[in-house]
């Protein structure tokens, strides 16, 4: 079979715009579901990606924590030319753990993690 020449190219990484967006990401505070910052940050993302031309789905989930807490996720899809059959995957958390039990310094291990 022979190479198919690139028809499409992504757009020019910017530096500065993906410093912006990992900005204000965190402007929202730590991410930890049920919490407002969450939801904001949840938001943001489907605003975002849908502004960028993606099909955006949101899967909402009950999940319960080892403590018996019920959590509100959600699994944020968004989909560029979904027409074509050679396409990407890329997957990545974006809410924040309650607690930074792993952190060095102790006095942060009941202090949620900020996340990027």
């Amino acid at each position: 079979m022979e190479p198919q020449p690139i028809t499409q190219v992504g757009p020019v990484f910017s530096g500065d715009s993906a410093w912006q967006f990992v900005k204000q990401q965190t402007l929202f505070g730590p991410r930890v579901p049920n919490t407002a910052a969450h939801k904001a940050c949840k938001e943001y993302f489907i605003k975002t990606l849908t502004r960028f031309g993606a099909t955006v789905t949101a899967q909402n989930a009950t999940l319960t924590a080892f403590d018996g807490t019920k959590l509100d996720a959600t699994n944020i899809i968004a989909a560029f030319f979904p027409e074509k059959s050679n396409r990407i995957l890329l997957c990545a958390h974006w809410d924040s753990r309650p607690w930074a039990d792993y952190d060095p310094d102790p006095a942060n291990h009941k202090q949620p993690v900020m996340g990027a």
